[in-house]
């Protein structure tokens, strides 16, 4: 099957280091490596080679000058639906692929309008409702016209692929059928986050290492996992790894101050890295906060069981589904750093129950999570999309 893999996100790169990136690179190499041609199309220029890169509009030059960055931040991602769309038709024109996969991106819609003038199958892979995301965490600007797009967007593709169960609810109230939904989680690259494999060399330590990989975000729980180190780190002689960047890095860093000789933050780093430096970790960390609305497919944790190591996690969305309480990690309730503490305090004095933990969440990984079984779910959604325009023809 020839896919045309389009990303219209002006803040995401393919080869950049946020996790939709890695999400990208795991599914297109998927898709490739099951004898698939895809070519890969974007309206910024980067190393991804013979990639299709939408043309800029000269006018972009003059935008830096507008006051509000917001506002010009908007307009570009509109503006770029023309390049994207010119682009496409450019390279697709007299030889259209067999799909047009798509993810999300904000105020995009020229994948789905392109699809149906070529009149091939669209699939809009969606990781959360940018607009109403915008509106309530990034003071949107030209919120009715995100609004109106996303309409636009959900309403000009032939299937939609949710991460979540709890996504699909939200595209539901949307407006969006629900048989046009389909909820396929994150995968992960199994051989990359193989339990065995090179480990970094980090200075030894009698007691555990905790770690946590993520942007250092309110909604990552930063603060309820430095309250709940604390607590145990003397008692266990524990370390603390953390892998990631972002505002709330105010609390690793008062951390390492307090404990300097337990907490490493690495900052961000290569995706490439990750495992290495997962591999020296004993117990993973994902302790999210109570949100009203989580409809995540948490990409961290399919790479901690992946990896091998043993999980501690929120019960929080999906998080329930990835991880089974006692089988292949431990589940704690959201937003309670002293839950949290205990069930580190549990796990860190126990390593043998870590290995066990972790290498059954290694096989779950492997026979449930890589990319290969997210990619043949998607191959199946496009070939019953085709057979459906082939009997209206």
């Amino acid at each position: 099957m020839k896919i045309a893999y389009i990303n219209p996100d002006l803040g995401i790169r393919i080869e950049g280091e946020k996790g939709a990136a890695a999400h990208m690179r795991g599914l297109i190499a998927t898709f490739e490596s099951a004898g698939h041609d895809v070519d890969y199309a974007a309206p910024t220029a980067d190393t991804q080679p013979d990639a299709i890169f939408a043309p800029e509009p000269g006018l972009f030059e003059g935008l830096p000058a507008v006051s509000n960055k917001r506002v010009t931040r908007a307009l570009r991602h509109i503006w770029a639906n023309a390049g994207v769309e010119q682009a496409l038709l450019k390279a697709f024109g007299a030889a259209p692929p067999d799909l047009i996969y798509e993810r999300y991106g904000p105020f995009a819609v020229a994948g789905g309008i392109v699809a149906k003038a070529l009149g091939i199958p669209h699939i809009l892979e969606v990781n959360s409702p940018l607009a109403r995301e915008g509106a309530q965490y990034r003071n949107q600007a030209l919120g009715d016209a995100a609004e109106a797009l996303e309409l636009c967007a959900f309403e000009n593709t032939g299937a939609i692929v949710a991460v979540s169960d709890e996504l699909k609810s939200e595209l539901i109230e949307y407006g969006v059928p629900a048989q046009r939904i389909h909820v396929i989680p994150n995968g992960v690259n199994c051989d990359m986050f193989s339990p065995s494999g090179p480990k970094e060399v980090l200075p030894e330590i009698s007691g555990p290492t905790f770690g946590f990989v993520g942007g250092l975000r309110p909604w990552h729980g930063i603060a309820d996992m430095v309250t709940a180190f604390r607590s145990v780190a003397e008692r266990l002689n524990a370390r603390l790894l953390v892998i990631g960047d972002g505002p709330e890095r105010t609390h690793i860093e008062d951390l390492t101050r307090d404990l300097p000789e337990r907490v490493i933050h690495m900052g961000a780093v290569s995706h490439n890295r990750i495992p290495p430096l997962m591999r020296t970790v004993d117990i993973a960390l994902a302790p999210y906060p109570t949100l009203d609305r989580f409809y995540y497919s948490p990409l961290k944790i399919l790479e901690y069981m992946a990896a091998g190591r043993a999980v501690i996690a929120s019960d929080i969305g999906q998080v329930g589904q990835l991880i089974s309480d006692g089988k292949t990690g431990r589940l704690v309730p959201s937003g309670n750093p002293d839950e949290l503490a205990r069930v580190m305090l549990e796990l860190g004095s126990d390593p043998h129950e870590c290995s066990r933990l972790g290498n059954a969440a290694a096989r779950v990984a492997k026979t449930e999570h890589d990319w290969s079984q997210r990619a043949e779910q998607i191959i199946r959604i496009a070939r019953s999309l085709t057979s459906a325009q082939a009997k209206e023809a």
